[in-house]
């Protein structure tokens, strides 16, 4: 992804193009977030931002804005996040992008699910799935496939997690998404009784997570595996 946005840069600055600059810079951020770079990746997505001053691409914009909010999200600062969430959202809503919404609707129960809000987090990853189901997007469906299982979960709806987990990885089964069903392993792992079980499962994630190099969720596998 660096490389060839780091080439797509060079192009949009040789024609002088803000918003293809703030393209890149987009692409750079998401490249540097899925390394768990988070310094280097709002830096970037800032930049974009700044790129678009006087552009009116609201899907662009409100990306970005969805981006910083996913980089405070994963540096624990929950506020900072639903701050920028929010901003993304007002932009979605007032420009009609639907599936922008779901997916916004999706960090922000994530963000309540991970201040120990679970009825409320439930409400928002639910009315996100429900706009998932009448679209394309599988891995954001996937994504809040999975965190309504872990909703559940939280709430000692075992089964009904489970479920959710099963259905969250026949999604991005569908479209080859691995780093996406990282998150999910590590979940479904945790609804087992039997620790060998568990162990299993969280090894498949980790020979995953080696393999694309996201080294913050290596980490936290490793650190469940110990546990």
């Amino acid at each position: 992804i660096l490389d060839y946005s780091f080439k797509a840069l060079g192009e949009y600055e040789n024609i002088e193009s803000k918003e293809g600059i703030s393209k890149a810079y987009n692409l750079i951020g998401v490249a540097y977030f899925y390394s768990s770079m988070y310094e280097e990746a709002i830096r970037y997505f800032l930049d974009g931002l700044d790129q678009l001053k006087d552009s009116d691409n609201p899907n662009l914009h409100g990306s970005i804005m969805n981006n910083i909010g996913d980089v405070y999200r994963e540096s624990g600062m929950f506020g900072k996040a639903l701050e920028y969430y929010e901003k993304a959202y007002d932009i979605s809503e007032a420009n009609d992008l639907d599936y922008y919404q779901a997916t916004i609707l999706g960090n922000i129960g994530e963000v309540h699910l991970l201040q120990k809000n679970h009825g409320k987090a439930l409400e928002y990853l639910i009315k996100s799935f429900k706009i998932l189901e009448n679209g394309k997007d599988l891995v954001s469906m996937g994504e809040v496939a999975n965190k309504i299982g872990k909703a559940h979960q939280l709430k000692g709806n075992t089964e009904m997690a489970e479920d959710y987990f099963k259905r969250a990885l026949r999604i991005l089964d569908s479209v080859d998404n691995q780093f996406y069903r990282l998150d999910v392993l590590a979940n479904l792992a945790q609804t087992k009784d039997d620790p060998e079980e568990s162990i299993a499962i969280l090894k498949d994630a980790i020979s995953i997570a080696l393999g694309v190099g996201a080294k913050k969720k290596l980490s936290d596998l490793y650190q469940k595996v110990s546990i």
